[in-house]
């Protein structure tokens, strides 16, 4: 029995993979860096009642 190796088709596998990783890992970033902005803003109006 033999196996039919495509490596057009294995190719196009591989490159649609990364591509959805990078996609994943671009939404993961926007998503951390607006969690710190969020929490940036939350620190800046809390050190603004500190009375110096």
């Amino acid at each position: 029995m033999t196996t039919m190796f495509h490596p057009l088709r294995s190719l196009k596998a591989a490159v649609s993979q990364i591509g959805s990783a990078i996609d994943a890992s671009e939404a993961y970033s926007q998503a951390a860096s607006g969690r710190s902005r969020r929490t940036a803003r939350g620190e800046n109006a809390l050190v603004r009642h500190i009375p110096l």
